[in-house]
């Protein structure tokens, strides 16, 4: 399996969210990039963004523009609220981006039985802890419960067609990748910066990594093939 490595927003110390992370992220010949995105509620554009939109948040057409001409790159679209899904995709469309969208974060699994276009172009990247219920609690009491948590997380991406789970990199463990990919599920991690820790993951066959180290990232990818 090929790994993916996605470029996490604000990577190599760009600044977040930002025009110019895209534009870094897309001339390094990554696979991939994220960007995290809300609806601005005055303008009902959707905007780049984390926590907030501000006046000078960047917008998703802007950044959907660039990476439209770039046709290797994949767009993961980290949803920072439910209810957006659909609005994302139908912008992606515009810019001929429905293949190369990938959903992660705040995405309502429902979407994938109400948008039939949905489903049949985007990936979707599930994120385990919107929906397996106070999994970072229940796992500080219980270490063992990792494994009640994949089994959960599988169920539910079988339920609804997805392949990919996105779990933050220090809760997959080999015990945890197998569950899922028992169940025909692969696993993406985040957000993984340590050179050591990247190379273990592509050791490990994971379907994608996402880095803010994405200088690092390439040069453990390099030194494998040179």
């Amino acid at each position: 399996m090929n790994t993916m490595i996605t470029a996490h927003s604000g990577a190599d110390h760009t600044e977040d969210n930002s025009i110019d992370f895209v534009r870094y992220a897309l001339a390094s010949g990554i696979g991939a990039l994220e960007v995290d995105v809300r609806m601005d509620p005055a303008s009902q554009r959707l905007t780049l963004g984390h926590d907030r939109v501000t006046d000078q948040s960047a917008l998703l057409s802007e950044a959907f523009r660039l990476i439209a001409q770039k046709p290797s790159v994949c767009v993961n679209c980290d949803l920072k609220e439910y209810g957006i899904e659909n609005a994302v995709f139908q912008l992606a469309k515009e810019y001929h981006l429905e293949d190369r969208l990938i959903f992660s974060g705040s995405f309502n699994v429902d979407a994938l039985s109400s948008s039939p276009e949905i489903r049949g172009h985007a990936r979707v990247f599930l994120n385990i802890e919107e929906y397996v219920r106070d999994l970072y609690a229940t796992l500080k009491k219980d270490p063992s419960f990792i494994r009640e948590a994949a089994a959960q997380t599988a169920s539910i991406c079988t339920k609804h067609g997805i392949r990919t789970v996105n779990a933050y990199y220090e809760l997959a463990v080999p015990e945890f990748q197998k569950i899922l990919s028992d169940s025909g599920i692969g696993i993406s991690v985040w957000t993984v910066n340590d050179e050591t820790e990247i190379a273990s993951f592509l050791d490990r066959g994971v379907t994608n990594i996402t880095t803010r180290n994405l200088k690092g990232a390439l040069h453990v990818l390099d030194s494998r093939f040179n």
